[in-house]
């Protein structure tokens, strides 16, 4: 009995040590202002976590780190923050707009979308942690920002070469051909934009913000859930060239003046453009279809100096399968790489963005 004693004494203990503690490091949870409006982050309400990865993480952690000098940056829905680990691991957290309905149905997208899915150009959902106040998203962190902020906030006099331009667009056209074409159901983004690709330390491209997605039936073709308007406002396609100007100037003048086969390589990939914002949906070409062509711009070879001359002859073959209403004369002539030529700009192409791609 007196053994018993002792040792149900010492786990009372030892749970009120653990209890008060724990109220002691996390009082009320002061932590996280967001400087957006929110409350703090409350970790009285009992939290759920799901991490898709093995991370040494706790929410106490991730808590600490959401303050106003960890803004990496703010959507509709919410704020994004970059967040460390005791352990030194970097991670990027979306915290959700509270009372929110539209946030509430972005995290619920994100999580449906981004859980089942893995490739190399689309962001890492890493988990996820919930409670009746607080919505969180952990995602892996990329420290060259977006695109957006790299091609129009980035320092003065600041360019990005078209290499690695050219290596972030075949990578959103990768990603994308992913969704629609590799998973099962597809998944529709409805909301790719500049500020929603994000960059590696290679500058390599991964999709984000899947808080529009949805998911598509495979029986009807039919959206999961309402597929009502979506997208970004502020944004229009340049409709320079249905005033028959010259399609060279619609380059970024910082790119102006590099070699004539870079300058090809630039309107070709304009062309390709030209094609995925035809009015018809049969005219434009699939991801999968956009992806190629964006291969064939530049039809690397293992040696020779023809590694980054762009193939005419390959790229008219590849579009044989488009009927001839599908490619305009101002596309084709963009493809062909002809640039010093006044073009037609024809009816059939719009001048702007299609919202399914």
């Amino acid at each position: 009995m007196v053994v018993l004693l002792c040792a149900a004494c010492a786990l009372l203990l030892s749970a009120l040590y653990i209890i008060l503690g724990g109220r002691r490091r996390y009082p009320a949870y002061g932590v996280g202002h967001d400087c957006d409006g929110d409350d703090d982050v409350d970790m009285g309400p009992p939290w759920e976590v799901t991490l898709y990865q093995k991370l040494d993480l706790s929410i106490g952690d991730v808590a600490k780190c959401l303050t106003a000098g960890n803004i990496l940056g703010r959507g509709r829905s919410g704020v994004v923050y970059k967040a460390s680990t005791p352990s030194g691991l970097n991670i990027a957290v979306k915290r959700f707009r509270s009372s929110d309905k539209f946030s509430a149905s972005a995290f619920s997208s994100e999580i449906a979308t981004l859980a089942r899915i893995r490739h190399r150009n689309i962001v890492r959902l890493l988990g996820w942690g919930a409670n009746r106040k607080t919505k969180l998203l952990f995602y892996d962190y990329l420290p060259n920002g977006t695109l957006g902020a790299l091609l129009h906030e980035g320092c003065a006099g600041l360019t990005v070469e078209w290499d690695t331009r050219f290596k972030i667009a075949l990578g959103v056209a990768e990603g994308l051909a992913y969704l629609h074409h590799d998973c099962v159901p597809a998944i529709v983004h409805r909301d790719v934009k500049a500020h929603n690709i994000l960059l590696g330390d290679r500058y390599e491209a991964c999709l984000a913000d899947f808080g529009l997605a949805r998911l598509v039936e495979e029986d009807n073709g039919s959206f999961s859930a309402n597929p009502q308007f979506a997208g970004s406002y502020g944004y229009i396609a340049p409709d320079h060239l249905k005033s028959k100007k010259d399609p060279i100037e619609i380059l970024d003048p910082k790119l102006q003046g590099h070699p004539d086969t870079q300058i090809q390589e630039m309107l070709q990939a304009l062309g390709i453009s030209l094609l995925c914002t035809s009015n018809r949906a049969e005219d434009r070409p699939t991801m999968k279809d956009v992806a190629v062509l964006l291969k064939e711009i530049r039809h690397e070879a293992s040696t020779g100096s023809d590694a980054h001359k762009p193939s005419s002859n390959s790229l008219k073959s590849d579009f044989s399968s488009y009927s001839s209403s599908s490619v305009t004369p101002a596309q084709l002539l963009l493809l062909q790489g002809s640039y010093n030529c006044s073009l037609v700009y024809s009816s059939s192409s719009a001048s702007y963005p299609s919202r399914n791609q």
